[in-house]
């Protein structure tokens, strides 16, 4: 059976671009692949079982986007990485992160 968390948008001190401001959409995957690739910097690739992804949320005022770890509890190796993530995710962008985005924060 797979379960997942929810990881957020970005990192839990920084800003994130809202619903409802231009372009969106786009922002926000670009945001939430950033996001994925620093988690992937400071955890590893996911084992097998694990996986980073992008879940769209339906909300009042439209979609909104947010990272998941799916995990399969039943394999070690995923479980682990799964609590890895939800516990030990970074407050601020890595350098890495802040060029990838730098030029989209308005």
């Amino acid at each position: 059976m797979k379960l997942y968390t929810d990881l957020g948008c970005a990192p839990a001190d920084e800003d994130c671009v809202h619903v409802g401001t231009p372009d969106y959409a786009r922002r926000a995957r670009r945001e939430c692949w950033a996001y994925i690739r620093q988690l992937r910097r400071m955890f590893g690739k996911e084992p097998d079982g694990a996986e980073l992804a992008i879940r769209a949320n339906p909300h009042e005022l439209g979609t909104y986007y947010s990272v998941i770890c799916v995990y399969h509890p039943e394999k070690r190796a995923s479980d682990d990485y799964a609590y890895r993530c939800d516990s030990g995710n970074p407050k601020h962008w890595d350098a890495q992160g802040r060029h990838e985005l730098a030029g989209e924060r308005k």
